[in-house]
């Protein structure tokens, strides 16, 4: 119903309300599931990089840092850039051998789970 919901909203939404929408939505994603945070990126036209389009946040989180998360960190970049969904219930047990980067950024960030759905990469 959540999703349905938020799905009605742009029906003949203004283009000038698209961004409101989406945080609002994204406020409620993070409400329903009671997590920290939700977020929407997304590949550049290329599909090397990736942009951080909306965020929500619980006050009092550290805010995600404006950093180009696939220079940083290329497992998570990768394996989204592959069209897979990453879930991660319990980082520090959960990440492979080969994610050193993603382990200290998430440590340094607070995220203690993630769930990354790639919805649709860019045209290459």
């Amino acid at each position: 119903m959540l999703i349905s919901g938020l799905s009605a909203r742009f029906i003949n939404l203004p283009a000038t309300e698209v961004d409101g929408q989406i945080e609002d939505g994204l406020r409620q994603v993070v409400e329903f599931l009671n997590v920290d945070r939700s977020s929407l990126w997304q590949f550049s036209e290329d599909g090397t990089r990736l942009h951080l389009l909306n965020l929500f946040a619980m006050p009092g989180l550290p805010p995600t840092p404006a950093i180009p998360l696939s220079e940083q960190l290329a497992w998570y970049t990768e394996t989204l850039r592959g069209g897979d969904t990453i879930m991660l219930s319990r980082l520090s047990e959960d990440l492979p051998e080969e994610a050193i980067a993603e382990r200290e950024y998430f440590s340094r960030t607070g995220v203690k789970s993630l769930l990354a759905i790639p919805c649709g990469l860019a045209s290459r």
